[in-house]
């Protein structure tokens, strides 16, 4: 399970609008946990306006 602070954690600074893969890469440079970066990786093939369009895309 992956909690909403350990997302926000990881992509704290990213820039958004963002792709999947431009969150998965942003997480992965920035120390984000496995479990973060496996949540992000699940994501569908969207384009996401802002962290809630993570929250929601992640479950």
């Amino acid at each position: 399970m992956v909690f909403v602070k350990d997302v926000s954690r990881a992509m704290k600074g990213m820039c958004f609008p963002a792709d999947k893969q431009q969150c998965v890469k942003w997480a992965q440079q920035h120390d984000a946990t496995a479990e973060v970066v496996q949540a992000l990786e699940r994501m569908p093939k969207n384009r996401f306006k802002n962290m809630s369009d993570i929250w929601y895309a992640i479950g």
